[in-house]
């Protein structure tokens, strides 16, 4: 079977991201890995697609602690995506508004609970701070004192 991972300019931290994720999992003695550059200078996805070319470095990955197979991945200027099917299809999490989104992590024990946190965003009413989903990630809260004092 063979292992897609694809990256958004950074292919080394690709790889380096499939050194830790490789390292957690038994996978087949057969498996290969391919790691990919998709960065916005060379990606061949359809240019009428919003997230065809959009991204950025992934700053953090969580996996989730009962399934092998479900992963999330922060990304600067591209939000927050997930897989479920071990890193071969990534969709966008759309609840998840800001889209400089520095790292998420699963909770250990109640997986449908991922915490996201983002960098201030410029607005007035900043959408930045810590994100909480309690529902695997359709629906996003801030809890008042996750939010980045004014100024």
């Amino acid at each position: 079977m063979t292992y897609s991972i694809l990256f958004a300019r950074r292919a080394a931290l690709g790889r380096a991201v499939l050194a830790i994720v490789a390292s957690l999992f038994a996978f087949p003695a057969t498996a290969q890995f391919i790691v990919s550059d998709i960065g916005p200078d060379n990606s061949s996805l359809d240019a009428t697609n919003p997230n065809g070319a959009s991204g950025g470095r992934v700053n953090g990955l969580a996996s989730h602690p009962n399934n092998n197979t479900t992963f999330f991945a922060a990304s600067e200027w591209g939000g927050l995506w997930q897989t479920t099917d071990a890193g071969q299809n990534w969709a966008p999490l759309p609840g998840h508004v800001p889209q400089a989104t520095w790292d998420v992590e699963v909770h250990p024990t109640t997986p449908a609970t991922i915490f996201a946190t983002s960098y201030f965003d410029g607005r007035v009413n900043s959408r930045a701070g810590i994100s909480v989903s309690t529902d695997g990630g359709v629906t996003w809260t801030r809890p008042a004192t996750a939010t980045p004092p004014a100024g």
